[in-house]
């Protein structure tokens, strides 16, 4: 049945990993990725990779630089997942690898640095090329503990997702009457009905059975909430251009014809159908969206 098949083959266009870089950035998250670092440190210092000094000594080293370098570490590897949100899996990967080798060099030099203040006596005892071995070694591993975490959680969260929409479970919804004061007071109260992963920027929506399909660029859900509710909270951010369809005018790209069906292309290639009796306000919509 229809009702059973993702809407509007929005699933199909997403990323897995859009949501990534927000994953990194929750507490739990970070927690992780402080300890995990602190727990390499602790063992690269006491294998003594650099200097000859007393385990004591290595430990406060390594530890004062893996303090001064996590936070600026970590805040790029979210950057480049949300840079490389809508790549595939090798892709980001890729990117990360290139990040880290890129802000090891940062890392060295505060290692060989602080090396220098801890030891003043033997300023020249460690070369750079050892001490950037060593922070490279520490960053790669620490940085694929992270990723890996982080785009497991986010993997897991995305199947949930699509699992829900192909049993048809709809996000839980209260009984809330739509507000009638002012248009911003509409548009928020249609948002509240989403799940808050999926932020604001809504693509389309498509009616399944007593259900309405929300399709954002951050991911899509099923909401027990009538399209022409839907269409009224939302107003001048879109157009419905079918009896069960409605579009975001912002992310209109074209029309095209398939056989003798009149189609509106939009976000992520997907293609919906447009009836007939909406073909002329459609028009005017892609004229306005292309102006």
């Amino acid at each position: 049945m229809e009702s059973d098949r993702l809407p509007l083959g929005a699933v199909r266009g997403l990323a897995s990993l859009r949501l990534a870089h927000k994953v990194a950035l929750e507490g739990r998250v970070v927690l992780a990725s402080l300890s995990s670092l602190l727990v390499l440190t602790v063992a690269l210092a006491i294998a003594g990779r650099v200097g000859q000094a007393d385990l004591s000594h290595r430990v406060l080293l390594w530890i004062t630089c893996a303090v001064v370098c996590w936070p600026l570490c970590h805040a790029l590897g979210a950057v480049i997942l949300y840079l490389t949100r809508s790549l595939p899996p090798s892709r980001i990967a890729l990117a990360a690898t290139c990040g880290t080798f890129f802000f090891t060099l940062l890392c060295t030099a505060v290692a060989y640095t602080a090396h220098g203040l801890f030891y003043p006596a033997s300023p020249g005892q460690v070369a750079v090329l050892s001490v950037y071995v060593n922070v490279t070694l520490l960053a790669v591993i620490a940085s694929a503990i992270m990723h890996f975490a982080v785009c497991q959680i986010a993997l897991t969260r995305h199947a949930h997702n699509l699992q829900s929409l192909r049993t048809g479970s709809p996000v839980p919804d209260a009984v809330v009457p739509m507000p009638t004061a002012s248009t911003v007071d509409q548009v928020s109260w249609f948002f509240e009905r989403l799940k808050p992963e999926l932020g604001r920027d809504i693509v389309c929506m498509r009616v399944s059975g007593h259900y309405l399909d929300v399709a954002t660029t951050e991911g899509a859900c099923r909401v027990l909430l009538p399209l022409a509710d839907a269409v009224r909270a939302l107003g001048d951010l879109g157009i419905q251009i079918h009896r069960s369809h409605w579009v975001a005018h912002r992310h209109i790209l074209g029309m095209v014809r398939r056989g003798h069906r009149t189609m509106l292309r939009v976000t992520e290639d997907r293609e919906i159908p447009v009836s007939r009796s909406r073909v002329a306000d459609v028009r005017r919509a892609v004229r306005r969206s292309s102006s």
